[in-house]
């Protein structure tokens, strides 16, 4: 290992699904947050809702004016510069500005500093989409984009298990400029050097992999080859089952960089309803532990 690569600091992710998660992960350090909805499904897309944000109240004021008078609109309102010569336009800029997905921009507005990747999954089960399906997943990218991500989570495997190009490679544009990482659809493919290979000449800036185990604890053996091989052309994250106990064993074995943890515990005196929801509502609530954060960052803080 050469020593600009001895000297590369380890990065630490944290995949959460709830405010308190994210509110944790950022008080503990975290360096960048996997934005889901649905963990306990393996991470789905966060939700798309509406939000007003604060600084968009002047905006929408102005607009509103103007669509009720049926005028023109010209001029610069809370630093922002429109033109618009008719009504519809009005309400398509009007539109743009607050229906934009809710949790990742509450996230946004209260941590700007911290970079925000979003998983891209329409359903829990397996990676092998359906052409309306990755529809929808390009427009969540959109949305996402104008929300305030900053990189994305993707993966979509064919029925024989090799990586599906024409569907990465759409989200992949779709996300430019923003980077893309090729998540843990690698774990279930036939031949992960295959699929590896297929996702550097995509396009994908890192893949997050637990070895094709159970855990990454397991799958040592194989990050740890996927890391000598491929450590030049993308970064690979362990994740899965990465606690602070195990992390130093981790980083020992297969010299990563970067690492990926929920760093979840069960929500104490979080009661579960009396009736279930659905198949996984009877699980406990988990939330990102600051403690946990904490101690994975200053495991971690040391240079391999």
């Amino acid at each position: 290992m050469s020593e600009k690569e001895e000297k590369k600091r380890i990065s630490l992710e944290i995949c959460i699904d709830n405010l308190e998660s994210a509110e944790n992960a950022v008080a503990g350090g975290a360096d960048r947050l996997e934005v889901c909805s649905s963990l306990q499904l393996g991470g789905l897309t966060p939700s798309v809702g509406t939000f007003e944000k604060k600084n968009f109240f002047p905006i929408i004021f102005t607009f509103r004016k103007a669509i009720l008078s049926h005028k023109s609109f010209n001029g610069t309102v809370h630093g922002e510069t429109f033109q618009t010569k008719k009504t519809k336009h009005l309400l398509k800029v009007l539109h743009e500005f607050i229906e934009i997905p809710g949790f990742v921009s509450v996230l946004r507005y209260k941590y700007p500093d911290i970079p925000l990747y979003c998983m891209i999954r329409q359903r829990g089960g397996n990676f092998v989409y359906s052409e309306d399906e990755m529809g929808a997943h390009t427009e969540d990218v959109e949305w996402l984009k104008k929300a305030g991500a900053d990189g994305f989570v993707f993966g979509a495997l064919t029925s024989s298990g090799a990586l599906d190009r024409n569907a990465c490679q759409s989200v992949i544009e779709t996300a430019r400029p923003h980077p893309v990482t090729f998540h843990r659809a690698i774990d279930v493919a036939y031949d992960w050097k295959n699929c590896i290979e297929d996702a550097i000449d995509c396009g994908f800036k890192a893949v997050l992999t637990s070895g094709q185990e159970a855990s990454a604890l397991d799958g040592v053996h194989i990050i740890k080859e996927m890391q000598e091989l491929y450590k030049n052309k993308i970064d690979i994250i362990a994740g899965c089952g990465v606690n602070s106990s195990n992390v130093p064993n981790l980083v020992e074995w297969t010299k990563c960089h970067w690492y990926h943890a929920s760093a979840s515990v069960a929500k104490k005196n979080f009661p579960p309803n009396k009736i279930s929801m659905g198949k996984q509502d009877n699980q406990p609530f988990r939330v990102t532990s600051l403690d946990e954060v904490k101690m994975l960052k200053e495991t971690l803080a040391p240079p391999i």
